[in-house]
């Protein structure tokens, strides 16, 4: 139980603290890497075609959860630092975890057995992360029985594919934040306009219910190790 709640914090810190800062308030700067270096534009083509296989998923998506979970880097974890918090590795440009430790979800062999792509392809590189995380996606939301476009309706299928547990109001938070983050760059215009995208209105109160979307736009929340009641410090 200690290990499992200071991997969530670990994660909050990850999360909140290493990335959601960088994100809000800095498309433009190192933080977006890949507008640096020029692999935005070669990236670009590869969630366009996934975009064409899968005309499910509405454009900017994609964008939206590689950009929350990576930076849109393309990562190979045996190439990255050594992580001093005790966190899986993520994996490509999706951001994927192979190995969960028992409490993360392993979102690398969930992807790989909808979207019928070896993991060893999907790491390959960007094209194939791209394509096999959007073939899962649209697989599950098949399963699942959703043939709407709203992107409120999808939201099941980005909840089955994160690495996030949910049992515990502490889980559900974190979860709950991460999603946040990605249905927040989809409303955003300046991210958008970089991915060649057109922003997306999203209902976030229909989505989390109008208190939770307080606590999630909270500059500042307390999270209990007893109780793991989240609480917005506003």
């Amino acid at each position: 139980m200690a290990k499992n709640y200071f991997l969530l914090i670990s994660y909050f810190h990850w999360a909140l603290i290493g990335l959601s800062q960088p994100v809000q308030n800095s498309y433009g700067s190192a933080s977006f890497g890949s507008a640096q270096d020029g692999s935005l534009t070669v990236n670009r083509k590869y969630f366009d075609k996934a975009y064409i296989d899968n005309p499910g998923i509405p454009r900017g998506l994609l964008e939206a959860v590689a950009q929350t979970k990576t930076h849109l880097r393309h990562i190979d974890p045996s190439s990255e630092p050594t992580s001093c918090t005790d966190l899986p590795p993520y994996y490509g440009i999706m951001g994927l975890i192979n190995d969960g430790k028992g409490y993360f979800k392993n979102t690398l062999s969930a992807v790989a057995q909808y979207s019928g792509i070896s993991p060893d392809s999907i790491l390959q590189n960007p094209a194939n992360s791209i394509s096999a995380y959007s073939a899962a996606f649209s697989q599950i939301k098949h399963e699942l029985k959703i043939s709407s476009a709203k992107i409120e309706d999808m939201i099941p299928v980005l909840r089955y594919l994160s690495e996030l547990p949910n049992a515990s109001v502490g889980q559900q938070y974190a979860q709950d934040a991460e999603l946040y983050s990605i249905l927040v760059l989809l409303n955003d215009g300046n991210f958008m306009s970089k991915m060649g995208r057109k922003a997306l209105p999203v209902n976030l109160g229909k989505i989390f219910g109008n208190n939770n979307l307080k606590i999630l736009s909270g500059k500042k929340v307390t999270l209990s190790a007893y109780s793991g009641v989240v609480k917005n410090q506003n």
